[in-house]
């Protein structure tokens, strides 16, 4: 394991995420996985190593994310890959995001998709996808 792959599933772990790597066997169930019972929202990250773009993406917002108390509030996914077409595979995403793969912004890394109560209500790739779709609706989502 590389020390980038050890520093995100450290943070992941530490901060009650979960990193799921692109390659590991999908979950058996069909369906998003469970909401958390304060509000129900989950947000699924795609994300690869050798994208310049995640990587920004991970420096510019990534730790103000995961700082912020939003975060604490959403089950968050981040599926990861060494390449972008890996990623953006979606035989290699979890068995419950693999029904969204003809959504277009899922076909650019990064990638992020919120759900509320088990129903996609805003998708976006990118930084601007993340700052104009996808955190407004979290924020939207996740009261103070």
């Amino acid at each position: 394991m590389n020390r980038r792959a050890f520093v995100h599933a450290l943070a992941a772990l530490s901060a009650g995420g979960v990193a799921t790597p692109a390659l590991a066997a999908p979950p058996p169930s069909p369906t998003p996985p469970p909401a958390p019972a304060a509000g129900g929202v989950i947000l699924v990250h795609l994300t690869a190593y050798d994208n310049d773009l995640c990587r920004r993406w991970d420096q510019r917002y990534l730790l103000g994310w995961m700082k912020s108390p939003q975060y604490r509030r959403v089950v968050y996914h981040r599926v990861e890959g060494n390449t972008a077409a890996e990623t953006l595979n979606p035989k290699n995403w979890p068995a419950a995001l693999r029904p969204y793969r003809g959504v277009e912004e899922l076909k650019t890394a990064p990638s992020f998709i919120v759900f509320h109560r088990s129903q996609p209500v805003a998708a976006g790739a990118g930084m601007d996808g993340w700052a104009n779709k996808v955190w407004p609706a979290i924020y939207r989502l996740t009261p103070a």
